[in-house]
């Protein structure tokens, strides 16, 4: 059961490297940041922005954008439109350079935040760049106002250098979301370790798989949630 849940994972991450590959490939405007704390904006079409190194804020703003923060504390607004967000400077499985602590808010459409460190994941949230939103999320994430948008956004936990971190996720929608934990073991609220139920918001620790768990902050039940 085991092995055969890892397979599934693999195949899974595979597919999505040719999906994000494929998206790439469709975007017109790429740009890139530098070893600074740089700010790059997207445009109405369809962009690519990469921070690469230094505390990045990127904004999608409108079209179909995918967005890497790169190294170091990234803050990511998708904006409007069916955007990647990822604080990681690559989209495949194997990258393991540039962790960092972000936080992803996807706006109001459908979106897929993907997460790798102790990051904060807002599937709605505002279209542009809010500083309050930030401190807000920063200070107490369960008690920030977050208007949900009836989106389907995709949250993705992924597994790719042996550490574990803590994630995040703000405003899961029940029966409109979709959660993806299968690179640590979870496809059912059964499969957690531990479950807490913290008031506003539940704490779950996962399996550990390849030397690796994560602490998943949530707002809502684990069992309201839809896993993949």
């Amino acid at each position: 059961m085991v092995f055969k849940r890892q397979f599934t994972c693999q195949m899974q991450i595979a597919l999505a490297e040719i999906q994000l590959m494929e998206f790439l490939e469709k975007n017109m405007v790429l740009r890139v940041g530098n070893d600074s704390d740089n700010r790059l904006r997207g445009t109405v079409e369809a962009d690519t922005l990469r921070g690469r190194d230094g505390n990045d804020t990127l904004e999608g703003l409108e079209g179909l954008d995918l967005l890497l923060g790169g190294k170091n504390d990234d803050q990511l607004f998708g904006g409007g439109g069916a955007d990647i967000l990822s604080g990681d400077g690559d989209f495949t499985a194997t990258d393991n350079l540039e962790k960092g602590n972000d936080i992803l808010i996807g706006g109001n459409s459908t979106d897929t935040l993907i997460a790798w460190g102790d990051d904060i994941l807002v599937g709605a949230g505002p279209n542009q760049y809010n500083a309050q939103l930030i401190t807000d999320l920063q200070n107490d994430p369960f008690d920030t106002l977050i208007v949900p948008d009836g989106e389907i956004d995709t949250f993705i936990a992924t597994n790719k250098d042996e550490i574990g971190y803590t994630l995040t996720v703000v405003d899961y929608e029940v029966g409109i979301d979709l959660l993806d934990l299968s690179a640590f073991g979870v496809s059912s609220a059964s499969d957690f370790v531990e479950v807490q139920d913290k008031g506003n918001f539940f704490e779950l620790k996962t399996p550990k798989i390849n030397n690796a768990e994560i602490v998943l902050r949530i707002n809502v039940d684990p069992t309201l949630i839809t896993y993949i």
